[in-house]
């Protein structure tokens, strides 16, 4: 099934690949920007992509993507229609969820646990499998005990 669940109105989404797949959804959403973690693209031309090959292993150090994915969102953001970025990889939960995480904390100051008590508000299950990675490379808050 589909899924898209938005984490700012009419900006930023969050979601898995089979949402990923239909343009009906995406158009729906306003959708103009996709970080696609599974290295997917689907609508050249009509959509614009950013890809990073990143595994889906606990032990994969997301650290090295996320200067890219922030500034391509911050671009979206910047853009002169104000694009809305949509952001998956295979079910949405992990790698997508670290990326939507980093940019809340970067963009609005928040804490590691604060980002993602706000995207559990709307995720109901996003995983920190990839977020472990992060905070040992980037010396980040520790999040063992949320």
């Amino acid at each position: 099934m589909a899924s898209i669940d938005c984490i700012i109105d009419g900006f930023l989404y969050l979601g898995n690949a089979k949402a990923s797949k239909s343009i009906e959804l995406l158009e729906s959403k306003s959708i103009t920007h996709i970080i696609s973690l599974a290295g997917k693209i689907c609508y050249p031309g009509r959509i614009n992509y950013h890809t990073c090959k990143i595994a889906d292993s606990k032990d994969e150090d997301i650290g090295p993507f996320l200067a890219d994915a922030i500034t391509f969102i911050n671009q979206a953001r910047e853009s002169k229609n104000g694009g809305c970025v949509f952001v998956h990889c295979m079910a949405g939960v992990s790698r997508s969820a670290t990326i939507v995480i980093a940019y809340l904390m970067t963009r609005y100051a928040l804490s590691i646990r604060d980002a993602y008590v706000y995207v559990k508000q709307v995720k109901l299950n996003p995983k920190y499998t990839y977020s472990y990675a992060y905070t040992s490379t980037y010396n980040c808050p520790c999040i063992y005990n949320i």
